[in-house]
């Protein structure tokens, strides 16, 4: 898109499209659930349909070298064996019950982001591949809902590095006293990672406690990286 004295040009600026993970509730307060959520969502397929930006890698920007490499696995069959491990079992209208219970969560966006409104519907249809009812809820602020802990999945759009430092993010958003720890994870083990950070200046220790501390992150799931945000810059 240009003109004799413009051009548009389209970056990924470090911001990433986060999902939280509200752990203080059922049902996503089972890692199975968790991990079948993550592996039921196509990262590839959402960014495709939003026609920009970039499928997450990591917790981080795949231009930082603290950054992890590998895709995020999009298996909705691997999904619906953990759902069936955890006695989530086929129910009326496709939706999984146990004792009674469908399973059922919301999700929150705020609406000044185009790119969720587009991931919405797409994220409900993989969702419902595997048996989740999901209910799309659209809110004008972000910070409302998330102090209130009243959600299942809300959407963070974040820098997870500011000025290039892999602890920052981490420390306020997952450590277990973060102010920003808005889906109420408790791990002590990145706890620990985060506290040896605090020490460390080496840049390459930083780095390899920066890929610890994903790796933990994509175990337990407090929240599941979706894309690299998109930013249109006129020139």
């Amino acid at each position: 898109m240009c003109s004799s004295d413009l051009s548009v040009r389209t970056i990924t600026g470090g911001y990433l499209y986060l999902l939280i993970m509200n752990h203080a509730r059922p049902p996503l307060d089972e890692a199975k659930v968790r991990q079948a959520v993550a592996l039921a969502i196509d990262r590839e397929l959402l960014v495709k349909a939003a026609k920009a930006g970039a499928p997450a890698r990591g917790l981080y920007a795949t231009d930082y070298p603290f950054s992890a490499r590998e895709k995020f696995p999009h298996d909705p069959q691997a999904a619906a064996a953990l759902l069936d491990e955890a006695g989530w079992r086929p129910g009326p209208g496709g939706v999984r019950v146990r004792d009674g219970k469908r399973l059922s969560i919301s999700l929150y966006a705020t609406s000044n982001w185009p790119d969720l409104m587009i991931y919405l519907p797409i994220m409900r249809q993989q969702l419902a591949q595997i048996g989740v009812e999901m209910t799309p809820r659209v809110v004008e602020q972000f910070l409302p809902i998330a102090s209130s802990g009243d959600f299942d999945l809300l959407f963070r759009v974040t820098h997870t590095a500011p000025a290039g430092d892999p602890a920052f993010f981490a420390s306020d958003g997952l450590r277990g006293a973060g102010s920003r720890n808005f889906g109420k994870y408790r791990g002590a083990e990145l706890d620990a990672v985060l506290t040896r950070m605090e020490g460390e200046i080496d840049l390459k220790q930083r780095n390899a406690s920066a890929l610890e501390m994903q790796r933990l992150v994509n175990r337990d799931l407090p929240l599941a990286p979706i894309a690299e945000v998109p930013f249109h810059i006129g020139l």
